[in-house]
């Protein structure tokens, strides 16, 4: 008789969505009413509108500088940029969709 094998099963890469209202001033995901999981890796960002945004440490970002993002196109902010500064390209405010993914030293396989 042989034993079965256990099939390992991967959790979703996925730890959260958020919906965050961000831009009318320079602010980071926190300031904005974010709250960044302690085991998040990257975050990707969904605009509905131009926006700008710089690393941490940089300039802080205006309407016409910084790291500029098109209309719905995602951005990807890694583990040391979780602190970086985005604003909206018309200075108000823009819903934009925050997907926390987990961090790379993740244990997602259960057996």
């Amino acid at each position: 008789m042989t034993t079965p094998t256990k099939l390992k099963t991967r959790m979703s890469p996925i730890i959260s969505v958020q919906s965050l209202t961000i831009g009318a001033a320079a602010e980071s995901i926190a300031t904005s009413g974010g709250t960044v999981p302690a085991n998040c890796g990257e975050i990707h960002l969904y605009p509905a509108a131009l926006l700008h945004w710089s690393p941490p440490g940089g300039l802080t970002p205006t309407s016409t500088t910084g790291h500029a993002v098109a209309v719905n196109e995602v951005f990807v902010l890694s583990p040391s940029q979780h602190t970086s500064l985005i604003i909206d390209d018309t200075a108000s405010d823009q819903t934009i969709l925050a997907v926390y993914m987990h961090g790379s030293s993740r244990q997602d396989i259960r057996t």
